[in-house]
């Protein structure tokens, strides 16, 4: 029943008639020997044949993929790709993976030659480009034939017509053909949508970094999500090292361009008119970027002593370039944040806080690792009898558990003591914290045991950042918190549609976050979800009216 139901939920698309889009192709069928997974360097497209002797294109969660069969798109989406006998994988990172994303949607005629891929716009292409259209509508139509009557016939019949334009090689009537290929596609993604579920207290909430400056433009803000179906959503309230709102502690200086608009007092209003919640989206540990001037470390200027440092003695990540930490272990600064946290909830009526960044830095090898400060080196010697410095997870094992074991232990802590601050101030406050999927890696890399934080419930509700492209991938996130978690936990999946997602592959995902037992979706972020996929929401799964339910 499920595959029945994504299998209805794919939308084929066809770029628009004349569009020549193209991409140099960096690598083919690349050595299976290189610094990245599959041999995917950053911003590449790579296109993996047969000829290459792999099964799999090898690649890893941090791109995107389109398999190409007889020269049309069949599928898009996802990563380590299964590389058809008889086509090839294209593969990208970064800018290569938005174009894929954009371009290479399923039905597309793509042709590769001479070191680039294009879309081919030649009439035999896009005759065969409509046959795979209108092969794939088929199982969607006549399943909704058992209710409706049409579509069936009409794909059926049109298409009898294109496998004539194709025998006779007479391509005079291929644009009116293709005019009504994608009307009758455009009525079956109407009609599917408006067949999904939308379940009572699902949560359908939103991030958004808010840069409105007047009322007007909150109100306007608040009406579009109303009318999208969003039922929450989470505003980014303290981030680089500043806040939307005046902080009565001192600890987060107000955004200057703000000219002392208190933007959090008149989005809790005019959310809460229309009857959508506010949960302040909070950046806990990471305080800003070194050289950006949107995202300043101003913190760290104020208090250098607060900063995490990795082995080398460096503060600034290089896996999240330029990102500054501070250290979760300084009493001082644990005592400021949780005191910012606590005037917060008593200034406002938030219906929520979530905590992000509740972790050390990102890490790509235990040598990167944080926090090896000299205040951390010092307080672990006098508790476990070792300097962190000293030891490695090959040569001292033992040491190296209880390392791991403490710094969980510090992040754990904090969250506990700021969720009994919190709740303190404001008794029916909801908490969240945003994790990454991988439990085993969020504990060894970034001392983040959300397991323990749902399993206690100190955190009310998990929700997890699968930001990636293909809908498996988000049932396996939503189903490794459904194992760790007891029983009526809220799962709020993470969905990405900032990584291009087409209307058709976020509503696939949500489908999917669903059948796996989510009892919620959030989007990161509102800005970069497109208008289609906004439209699709609310005509689909977001289009009746309820009120999240988190316990």
């Amino acid at each position: 029943m499920r595959a029945v139901l994504l299998a209805c939920l794919m939308l084929v698309i066809a770029l628009p008639l004349g569009a020549q889009e193209s991409f140099v192709v960096a690598k083919v069928d690349p050595s299976v020997d290189g610094p990245y997974p599959g041999n995917r360097g950053a911003d590449e497209l790579v296109v993996y044949t047969p000829a290459g002797g792999r099964a799999t294109t090898g690649t890893n969660n941090w791109g995107t993929e389109a398999v190409v069969r007889g020269g049309v798109v069949v599928a898009a989406g996802g990563n380590d790709s299964a590389i058809p006998a008889d086509g090839f994988v294209v593969s990208g990172h970064g800018e290569a993976a938005r174009w894929i994303a954009r371009v290479l949607v399923p039905g597309t005629p793509v042709l590769h030659a001479e070191g680039v891929l294009r879309v081919d716009d030649s009439p035999p292409a896009r005759v065969r480009a409509l046959l795979y259209r209108m092969r794939a509508l088929e199982p969607r139509t006549r399943a909704l034939d058992a209710m409706a009557t049409g579509p069936e016939r009409r794909r059926a019949a049109l298409a009898a017509e294109l496998a004539q334009v194709q025998a006779g090689e007479s391509f005079d009537a291929l644009e009116g053909l293709h005019a009504r290929a994608t009307a009758l596609e455009s009525e079956v993604w109407t009609m599917e949508l408006q067949r999904m579920p939308s379940p009572a207290g699902e949560v359908r909430a939103v991030w958004h970094r808010v840069r409105e400056t007047t009322r007007e433009g909150v109100a306007q803000l608040a009406a579009d999500w109303a009318a999208a179906g969003v039922n929450v959503v989470f505003p980014e309230t303290i981030y680089a090292s500043q806040a939307i709102y005046p902080d009565p502690t001192g600890l987060y200086p107000m955004f200057p361009w703000l000219d002392g608009f208190d933007l959090l007092g008149a989005l809790v209003e005019e959310c809460h008119v229309r009857g959508i919640e506010v949960h302040a989206w909070v950046h806990c540990f990471f305080i800003g970027i070194v050289g950006n001037e949107e995202e300043p470390p101003l913190l760290a200027g104020r208090h250098p002593e607060w900063l995490a440092t990795n082995r080398r003695g460096e503060q600034a990540s290089t896996i999240e370039p330029g990102y500054l930490f501070f250290n979760p272990a300084q009493p001082e600064l644990r005592a400021r944040m949780i005191a910012a946290y606590e005037a917060l909830a008593a200034a406002y009526p938030i219906d929520g806080f979530q905590f992000d960044y509740i972790r050390y830095g990102q890490a790509e090898t235990w040598e990167s690792g944080y926090d090896y400060s000299d205040a951390t080196r010092g307080w672990v010697v006098e508790q476990e009898g070792f300097d962190p410095l000293e030891i490695a997870p090959d040569t001292h094992p033992d040491e190296w558990a209880r390392w791991l074991a403490w710094r969980e232990r510090v992040v754990t802590s904090f969250v506990e003591e700021a969720a009994t601050a919190l709740r303190a101030r404001r008794p029916q406050i909801v908490l969240s914290a945003d994790v990454f999927p991988d439990l085993e890696n969020a504990i060894a890399v970034k001392g983040q045991n959300w397991a323990a934080w749902g399993r206690a419930g100190t955190i009310d509700a998990l929700v997890p950042m699968a930001y990636v492209t293909d809908a498996a991938s988000v049932q396996a996130a939503v189903r490794e918190l459904d194992g760790v978690l007891p029983a009526g936990r809220p799962v709020v999946i993470g969905l990405g549609p900032y990584l291009g997602l087409s209307a058709e592959q976020l509503i696939d995902q949500v489908a999917a976050a669903r059948a796996a037992g989510a009892t919620g979706q959030a989007l990161f972020d509102w800005r970069t979800t497109s208008p289609d996929a906004r439209s699709a929401l609310s005509r689909g799964p977001w289009r009746q009216p309820t009120r999240p339910r988190w316990r």
